[in-house]
């Protein structure tokens, strides 16, 4: 590596350089000749400059974009659809009273944010949908603040029919294909 690559993010050709390596079968460095397929991987960790890169260092989860934030929300049962799934992909509504009315008048409907993906399901759950589950989620920067005001106030809610990206991205400690007997390996 000649550049910190943070984790979660693609490595680039700029990001490494060849050196000389003593041949180790039980390591399975990415040779020189591999750095083609770097494309397809994201940082496991943070790598920093003069290591040796090494497949159990790569994923295949997407990289992170910086448009992007985690943030953890409360709804209640019938805020969410029975079925959702870590990696599936939702829309988030405000349903409530207009902002700046009187308590009679009647809901509305705002869309907040069409790509809410869940990282992780709560818990748990109540028999009668009264208790709060927590979801992790990621979501737009621009959208994190009406989606996390929404559900303090316990007017958010998901609904599927938004893309759903299902399971099976992540391999955590993915490697590269093994090296073949070269000598030579990315750093």
């Amino acid at each position: 590596m000649t550049q910190h690559v943070p984790q979660g993010q693609q490595i680039t050709d700029s990001d490494i350089t060849e050196v000389m390596v003593a041949q180790d079968s039980s390591i399975n460095y990415v040779t020189w000749a591999q750095r083609g397929l770097l494309s397809q991987y994201t940082a496991e960790t943070d790598l920093v400059p003069g290591t040796l890169l090494i497949g159990p260092m790569l994923t295949t989860t997407p990289a992170v974009s910086s448009n992007l934030m985690t943030i953890a929300v409360a709804l209640k049962d019938d805020q969410y659809p029975p079925s959702l799934g870590v990696g599936d992909t939702v829309s988030a509504y405000y349903v409530g009273p207009p902002a700046n009315s009187n308590s009679s008048s009647q809901d509305v409907t705002i869309l907040l944010a069409t790509t809410v993906k869940i990282l992780s399901l709560p818990v748990g759950g109540s028999s009668d949908g009264s208790a709060n589950n927590v979801f992790e989620v990621s979501v737009d920067k621009a959208d994190a603040m009406n989606v996390l005001a929404a559900s303090d106030e316990s007017h958010l809610v998901f609904t599927s029919g938004a893309s759903t990206a299902g399971s099976g991205n992540s391999a955590p400690g993915a490697t590269v294909p093994s090296p073949s007997a070269s000598s030579s390996a990315a750093t």
